[in-house]
């Protein structure tokens, strides 16, 4: 019998396998595939192991490499986050899933509203707030639900398991300034340990 990572794997391979051949994948049609994958390994999620549900070791926010596909379309991270914790507003420029393991994530939603694509002068608003608890399941998928943030408003770790598009170091990932109203490249970098941690690059 697989482990829970390993069938996780192979479900979201099968799924991918099965899109048209091309650079471009159907995100909303693969994510909905997906959902029942992902709903099988929180009922196998006590099998995740410790070492995937502890904070980095300055006791901040984490992830956790479980998987990185031989072909790149994908990964897999258990994301921790401790008490009080949050990731900032960020923007996933591809298609993921969330399954929430354990302790309980805020999940909150935006829309861009100032009519543009790029970079500068981008204005968010808030549309939603969501306190995910274990057992449930969230998605990105863009345009329209690629803007969130998490915070931990618990006094339990957090942990959650994301599957994402492409490999952690080619993972569009942008953080929101919302101060100077542009979007910063945020970049996953990979740790020693197989820990990753999104880092925000100053111009």
């Amino acid at each position: 019998m697989q482990d829970a990572v390993s069938e996780l794997a192979g479900s979201v391979e099968a799924v991918l396998d099965g899109q048209p051949d091309g650079p471009e994948i159907d995100e909303a049609a693969a994510i909905a595939e997906l959902w029942p994958a992902m709903e099988r390994f929180l009922e196998r999620a006590d099998e995740l192991p410790d070492d995937a549900r502890a904070p980095n070791t300055d006791g901040g926010a984490i992830g956790h490499l479980l998987h990185a596909d031989a072909r790149e379309r994908f990964h897999i991270l258990s994301v921790v986050f401790p008490p009080g914790t949050s990731s900032g507003i960020h923007e996933h420029g591809c298609w993921g899933i969330i399954g929430y393991v354990a302790g309980l994530d805020e999940e909150t939603r935006f829309r861009r509203v100032d009519g543009g694509t790029g970079d500068d002068e981008v204005v968010l608003e808030e549309l939603e707030r969501t306190v995910h608890e274990p057992g449930t399941i969230s998605r990105l998928l863009p345009p329209d639900e690629m803007h969130h943030r998490v915070r931990n408003p618990g006094d339990v770790d957090g942990v959650s398991v994301h599957v994402l598009c492409k490999l952690p170091e080619s993972h569009p990932h942008k953080f929101w300034d919302r101060d100077h109203h542009r979007l910063l490249p945020f970049p996953f970098r990979v740790l020693p340990g197989n820990r990753v941690r999104a880092e925000v690059e100053l111009d």
